[in-house]
């Protein structure tokens, strides 16, 4: 059964009881994509999943886990979603959002060349979604147009997170190799060295020469040639392919696409604020001179703040200037005599301030006499006690009785406690059985609580694929606990998370345990224990490594046959061994022969020294 009829076989059917498979919308090398309906969300999703040939392809199966690894820790608009992952089922899915819409490079083969400010919307949208993956550690590396969909209403998506490299510098394991397409890798990929946020943007300035001119900077017969003239060779100016193309678009291109990654913009940031810049203003020039003063401050600062203004502009801001200063220009007299403000009398002033003075004066005393004078001989004043209200529940019916208490509450701050239900004063101000004075029957005294909410509700973060210190991490940061479960797994790396309980997305608690299963490595398999008798030392180890046995202890023993020969096992050859677990001991074979000899020749240097300390003692004597 080819590729088509195996997707196609799968329309109709239900996976894990929740999606519903409606139709086949591509077919890969390693995967069918297949339009479902989420009937638990209810919601259209897309189900990449791994064709017969790569689900049994370690390298497919590390690519695939790589590309859910790397889409997990982010979330962009501009990065197509991935919603759920099934590893250890059969078939192994991703379940991703739905793009109703085609790639960039089937848009680019129905319109070919396209309009620069197009090309400058389509590619603020890809640096804006790869300016969110840098940030959090992940690199593209494999950016092209087939990689890039446009949805129907105009918005952009990067996909396919295969070759991605991520913040733990894991990276795919296949071949040891991390290459994207040939016509739009950047020179440090194809030539094998380290790769960076550097290397995707490269791959978007290669993508933006070929929006604007309709061509690839470089091509070739082999993927090897252009290989080569990615690393080698530098490319055609824009310009030269189509004259339309403007200066300040050609510059961040070239910069873009500059073989050294030092000399590119230092980031999808800094790409994106001069692709602002020339949106503003499509006749910019940048002045490609670094300035000293900007190199050590800000390194973005010579990519988005040297546009060079057109010399009409500047001239007509030079003109504008001068008729300004024109108009605000101050006269003299003929004499040009120095004008001189006539001098203010400061008595208005000293007489302002006095009067003030005395109006204060004048307030005051009028207080203290009838304060202490007893000319307010009617005191409706009065004393009351705080109520204490902590620990009862705050509602209608306590405000209304601390109201007739004189007490109203102004304020009310509610905050979490786990400890203590929803809806109880935890404190309160003034203080309980404190005493506050009142001037009549009228005045009231404000009151401040702070009131329980309870314990919090928080949704399980999604920490699968995360090493298990960054998940621990992201789970205590959120308020939860964490218990560490170890379980075997063939495809997640070691020390990766492959679960939780409960799972990411339910609610829970502040404070409850989150259950993480860590990968401790594949499981132990038993197999039939092999013969290593009659092999080389060195076969012997090569055998148990390519069997997933571990060496035990290698002894030698002398044999009348050839020498270095495995003789004995400690465990026989077809019983039941635990891969990974269980040790052989092995004997190795020694030559008779070449055992006499050295005993011979160390007898032979024995007698000798004997006889040399013989003669040196006698000559001693007779001394």
């Amino acid at each position: 059964m080819d590729n088509m009829e195996s997707a196609k076989a799968y329309v109709g059917q239900t996976l894990d009881g929740r999606y519903n498979i409606i139709d086949c919308v591509g077919i890969g090398g390693m995967a069918y994509v297949l339009k479902a309906h989420d009937t638990l969300m209810n919601r259209t999703v897309a189900i990449k999943i791994l064709n017969d040939s790569s689900n049994s392809d370690a390298a497919a199966v590390r690519r695939f886990v790589n590309e859910s690894k790397a889409v997990a820790m982010l979330s962009s608009p501009h990065i197509v979603s991935i919603y759920d992952v099934a590893f250890e089922s059969n078939p192994k899915y991703i379940v991703m959002e739905y793009i109703d819409g085609i790639t960039l490079k089937e848009y680019m083969r129905k319109h070919g060349k396209l309009d620069c400010m197009q090309a400058v919307e389509f590619t603020e949208q890809i640096l804006l979604g790869l300016e969110h993956a840098h940030a959090k550690g992940v690199i593209h590396r494999d950016i092209k147009p087939q990689n890039i969909m446009l949805l129907s209403n105009g918005l952009i998506k990067v996909a396919d997170f295969g070759i991605a490299k991520i913040p733990t510098g894991d990276t795919i394991r296949f071949a040891d190799k991390a290459m994207g397409t040939v016509y739009y890798i950047s020179p440090e990929q194809a030539s094998g060295k380290p790769t960076g946020h550097y290397t995707d943007i490269y791959s978007v300035g290669i993508m933006l020469y070929e929006m604007v001119t309709g061509k690839l900077p470089f091509d070739g017969d082999t993927p090897v040639t252009i290989a080569m003239k990615q690393i080698k060779e530098q490319p055609v100016p824009p310009s030269q392919i189509d004259s339309s193309v403007p200066k300040g678009l050609e510059q961040i291109i070239m910069k873009a696409i500059n073989k050294n990654p030092s000399d590119r913009f230092k980031s999808a940031r800094s790409m994106l604020r001069a692709i602002n810049i020339f949106k503003n203003n499509p006749n910019v020039i940048f002045d490609s001179t670094p300035k000293k003063s900007e190199s050590k401050t800000d390194n973005t600062a010579q990519d988005e703040s040297t546009a060079q203004v057109p010399k009409r502009k500047k001239r007509d801001i030079a003109e504008k200037t001068e008729r300004t200063a024109n108009k605000t220009k101050v006269k003299v007299d003929k004499d040009s005599k120095q004008y001189t403000k006539p001098r203010r009398s400061m008595f208005p002033i000293i007489l302002g301030v006095t009067m003030a003075i005395i109006t204060v004066v004048a307030i005051l005393g009028i207080y203290f006499v009838v304060t202490y004078a007893g000319l307010n001989s009617s005191d409706t004043s009065f004393t009351i006690t705080i109520p204490k209200i902590v620990g009862e529940t705050y509602n209608d019916e306590l405000a209304a009785r601390l109201k007739a208490n004189h007490c109203v509450v102004t304020d009310v701050e509610y905050v979490y406690k786990n400890d203590i239900e929803s809806g109880i004063i935890i404190e309160q101000t003034p203080a309980a059985d404190s005493s506050r004075k009142l001037s009549n029957e009228n005045s009231t005294i404000k009151m401040q609580l702070v009131v329980s909410k309870g314990k919090k509700s928080l949704t399980v973060p999604d920490v699968n694929y995360y090493d298990a210190k960054t998940a621990e991490k992201m789970l205590t940061d959120v308020g939860l606990k964490v218990e560490t479960v170890e379980k075997y797994d063939e495809y997640i790396e070691k020390g990766y998370v492959i679960s939780t309980e409960p799972e990411k997305g339910n609610n829970v608690n502040a404070g409850d345990t989150v259950k993480i299963y860590v990968c401790s490595g594949i499981q132990p398999k038993e197999i039939s224990m092999i013969n290593l008798v009659g092999y080389t030392l060195d076969e012997a180890k090569q055998r148990l490594k390519e069997n997933g046995l571990l060496l035990g202890n290698v002894t030698e023993k002398e044999s009348d046959g050839d020498e270095n020969l495995v003789i004995m096992q400690s465990i026989k050859s077809g019983e039941k061994v635990m891969q990974g677990q269980d040790k052989v001991d092995i004997t190795v074979s020694i030559n008779k022969t070449t055992t006499t000899k050295q005993t011979t020749t160390e007898s032979a240097v024995s007698d000798t020294t004997k006889a040399e300390t013989s003669a040196v003692t006698t000559e001693t004597g007779e001394n």
